[in-house]
């Protein structure tokens, strides 16, 4: 007891913390590590001591955590600790070998974590590179401190590390204990704030799903990281200044806009953190601690709403937020309508607009910090750190086991184009893209490396119809039509198609029911070479016309009334025939299909997708799902929906068979249960609107689907925790359930992501 100096409860994002900590059993959570080489006149001992002197002079560097038989959580404060430091001598290894060390040495730093029962949690670490080089790695637990908090202690270490390699005396400002700010805390009214956060939340029930991950790879945390080019940060100053809103509000309305994007949702929640130093509290700015608090964010996005006003509708929500900012998370999450057990929110935006203080190391100390690198691990899944300067620096931690590195860059380019978009304000919020100009063109170019192994995926088909001339293609209700059967019927209207005019890359709508016929045309389109342009029937006659016209389609194979088809389009009917089709030669290269996707401007917009494009889709996906011959798929989407592109083509050119599933009974959860029973259908594609119900029936009226082996999502946000009963009764593995996203421009899917018993648990709470 005499080298206890001070007991007191914790903040509220302490115990946060905390309890992740101790609950959490993965190695390093909340661990804090900064790593910088220092070159120039360096004095190892004096920059130790000046450390010290940093324990010594802020009580929190003392403290250790208990909880165990106690009413609550306390924080004990020392008198003394003694500062873990490692020093050694890498100068007789060579530069890779010092790099190789050096990897592996943080890598079992951060596993190693901290006891936090035992003072101090935070540790040096200094190894001696060569020259007037030196590795400087320090190591923390977050439950101490904040960014802003680090930023002094590096200022105050540089200034004693000054004084004490001249000669002089380091002038420092009069020290408070953190223990004041947790008092000031906890004399704080929550009436107010439960009426703010209770109207703030209402009608907000789940978590944001949040972009979808390459799948578990590992166990751990990792960082995508970027600096945006002058001109655009200095845009986004001009954006700021001229609308009258923060570059953090800025930040935040793009990450609200990319979560809305990939969750197909006009309503978001992130979390945010707020530096939470109250400027009441004398000596607030120098005080050093764990001042941050972590607040929910709920931004609605109105898609005709000019960009500059929806900012400023943001800002002012955040603006109103203020006063109730150090309301604690827990008491927040306590008064939404988010079941119990699952979070508020499952990604952070931290805007780091404190002095920099690693990064600065003063010129005049003879240092000079370079690769100054951070780690942390904490427990949402995606953290963007945004760090304003000449450039505006923006960073992505991630969980390692819901994301990859690749995986993280590609959210890190689609939001940097995002806040590119919102430099022209006068546009509204639909018209921000989260491709560039080049990447959108791109996705409709012909790529010249990457060639599909296989050829392009009609002649996949014409090749099983050769082969096995007798399989089943395609099942409607009571018929079934072979692959030599659909092969000959689709030939003979390709040579009517020929005759026609068709040729490489013509666009030729098909505006036929979902029939046999309506699979027949579209192989016919492209054995004759053309791009098919997928009409669905329920269309009205302007937006046919729209179809056809804005695609330049000159032929149209319907058996429908054709009064709304321009004069210049030449109606084929599926049942006509020409002679014997000719040798037509497919290329990668050519248009395969036209389909189009609602616009930004009120229009449809036609997304134009090469054969090699199509092709690689299945090759890339091959070793993931192993389709065969002995798959069984169903046509359950509308043709001119991208979703039956993996459906007609997963099928056909796998020489599998293809069941079409009529409107009836796409509507009908009970009728879609028997038919899946009854067509041992293997691979089922669905959107997660038309499977919960689907689901519900199969559990609720035990209908078997013993043949069912892969349920692909996609097509909208999927929503994990409800596949809680389906996984509890069929496990994960049969069937494989399997997570897919992608938009029109990408080829129906880009991201795949089985999905776990734990995935299921975890999203569940």
């Amino acid at each position: 007891m005499n080298n206890i100096e001070d007991i007191y409860p914790l903040s509220p994002l302490q115990t946060g913390i905390l309890f992740h900590t101790v609950a959490d059993e993965r190695d390093g959570m909340y661990v804090e590590q900064i790593s910088c080489r220092l070159e120039g006149e360096f004095e190892p001992g004096a920059f130790v001591a000046a450390w010290r002197r940093m324990c010594s002079r802020h009580s929190v560097l003392r403290t250790a955590f208990l909880w165990e038989n106690l009413d609550r959580p306390m924080q004990i404060v020392h008198r003394e600790v003694d500062l873990p430091v490692l020093e050694e001598d890498w100068t007789g290894l060579s530069g890779a070998e010092q790099a190789r060390r050096l990897a592996e040495f943080l890598r079992e730093d951060l596993a190693q974590g901290f006891d936090v029962r035992r003072a101090p949690l935070l540790r040096l670490s200094l190894f001696r590179l060569g020259g007037d080089a030196w590795q400087f790695v320090l190591t923390n637990h977050h439950v101490l401190f904040d960014g802003w908090s680090r930023a002094v202690l590096f200022r105050e270490v540089m200034a004693v590390y000054q004084a004490s390699v001249t000669g002089g005396t380091a002038e420092l400002e009069l020290v408070r204990p953190f223990g004041e700010y947790v008092g000031w805390l906890q004399g704080r009214d929550s009436g107010d704030a439960e009426r703010f956060w209770r109207g703030v939340l209402a009608g907000f029930s789940a978590p944001t799903p949040l972009p979808l991950g390459s799948g578990a790879l590992s166990d751990g945390a990792g960082c995508a990281e970027l600096v945006l080019p002058v001109a655009v940060t200095e845009a986004l100053g001009v954006l700021s200044r001229r609308h009258g809103v923060t570059l953090g509000t800025i930040a935040q309305a793009a990450w609200g806009l990319l979560l809305s994007r990939h969750a197909g949702t006009d309503d978001v929640v992130f979390g945010v953190t707020v530096s939470g130093r109250p400027p009441e509290l004398t000596g607030v700015e120098s005080m050093v601690g764990l001042f941050i608090n972590t607040l929910p964010v709920r931004i609605r996005i109105d898609p005709d709403r000019n960009i500059s006003d929806w900012l400023r509708d943001v800002q002012e929500n955040l603006v109103e937020a203020r006063e109730y900012e150090h309301t604690p998370l827990t008491r927040i999450r306590g008064w939404s309508e988010v079941p119990g057990g699952r979070p508020l929110f499952d990604s952070l935006v931290v805007f780091e607009n404190y002095p920099a203080g690693e990064r600065s190391v003063q010129p005049r100390s003879g240092l000079v910090a370079r690769d100054v690198h951070t780690a942390e691990r904490t427990s949402a899944a995606l953290t963007l750190v945004v760090v304003p300067g000449e450039r505006i620096g923006v960073r992505l931690l991630y969980a390692t086991d819901r994301y990859d590195h690749a995986g993280a860059s590609a959210l890190l380019d689609q939001l940097c184009v995002l806040l590119h978009g919102m430099t022209q304000a006068s546009s509204t919020v639909d018209e921000l893209d989260l491709l560039t100009a080049e990447q959108q063109d791109s996705l409709t170019t012909t790529p010249t490396v990457d060639v599909p192994a296989g050829p392009v995926l009609v002649e996949r088909f014409a090749e099983w119809a050769r082969s096995s001339p007798d399989r089943v293609a395609v099942v409607s209700g009571d018929a079934q039509a072979t692959y030599g059967a659909v092969f000959a019927r689709a030939s003979r209207l390709a040579a009517c198609l020929v005759a026609s005019g068709v040729g490489a890359d013509s666009v030729v709508g098909v505006f036929l029911d979902r029939s046999v016929e309506q699979i027949v045309a579209v192989l016919a389109v492209q054995l004759a070479g053309g791009a098919y342009l997928p009409i669905d029937t329920g269309y009205p006659p302007e937006r046919v016309g729209y179809l056809l016209e804005d695609s330049g389609a000159a032929v149209l194979i319907t058996d429908r009334d054709t009064t709304s088809v321009g004069a210049g389009v030449v109606v084929v009917p599926p049942s006509a025939e020409g002679g014997a089709l000719a040798d037509v030669t497919v290329s990668a290269d050519q248009l395969g299909y036209v389909i189009y996707t609602s616009g930004s401007t009120g229009n449809p917009k036609g997304v134009l997708v090469a054969h090699r494009q199509a092709a690689r889709l299945f090759d890339a996906t091959q070793d993931w799902f192993n389709f065969s011959p002995d798959d069984v798929w169903t046509l359950f989407h509308s043709i001119a929906f991208d979703f039956s592109v993996w459906e007609l083509w997963g099928a056909l050119a796998h020489g599998g068979r293809l069941v079409l599933v009529d409107e009836d009974t796409r509507r009908s959860p009970e009728e879609m249960a028997v038919l899946l029973g009854e067509q041992a259908v293997t691979v089922l594609n669905q959107t997660p609107s038309a499977f919960f119900p689907l689901s519900h029936t199969i559990l609720t009226e035990d209908r078997p689907v013993p043949a069912l082996r892969a349920v692909v999502f996609g097509g909208e946000a999927l929503s994990v925790e409800q596949l809680a009963d389906w996984v509890n009764h069929f496990g994960d593995q049969h069937p494989q359930l399997v997570n897919m996203y992608g938009i029109t421009e990408t080829t129906v899917h880009v991201t795949h992501r089985p999905l776990t018993t734990y995935d299921i648990a975890a999203g569940a709470g």
